[in-house]
């Protein structure tokens, strides 16, 4: 695996990976840069939203159950001092559908975190992870 990472303007920075799929990094307009997109610690929180969430819808739709609409939201604390680390992490899991079964969905979410996503597998090691699951009515 293999990313390449160059400048663009100023403080921006684009990626381009294997896949060839390119990412924009920018940060705030105080730490000078133009916020012209997402930080790289952003970036971490969506790709370990990213991973768990390729996991665990797939890991539903096997369960067969009828997943109508899903959100993932990552919350973090990060450190005061440099390296401003994250501290604190927490999802929050939300389901909506009208027949959605909270044990096989917590089932699939704790499979996730301790077995399937490889970036939770890496960060869990450095910074707590919790997670809670929300199951909604279909709206409408």
């Amino acid at each position: 695996m293999r990313v390449v990472v160059k400048p663009i303007e100023g403080i921006a920075l684009s990626a381009v990976s294997d896949s060839r799929h390119w990412v924009v990094m920018d940060t705030s307009v105080e730490n000078g840069g133009g916020q012209a997109a997402n930080s790289p610690i952003e970036l971490l929180l969506a790709a370990l939203g990213g991973c768990t969430s390729m996991d665990v819808l797939p890991m539903l739709k096997k369960m067969r159950m009828s997943v109508e609409r899903y959100e993932l939201e990552a919350e973090a604390d990060r450190a005061d001092d440099h390296p401003r680390v994250l501290t604190r992490i927490h999802l929050i899991y939300r389901f909506w559908g009208k027949e959605l079964d909270p044990k096989k969905i917590e089932h699939a979410v704790n499979l996730s975190m301790t077995q399937y996503c490889s970036i939770s597998a890496m960060l869990k090691t450095t910074v707590p992870i919790t997670h809670a699951v929300e199951i909604n009515h279909p709206e409408g």
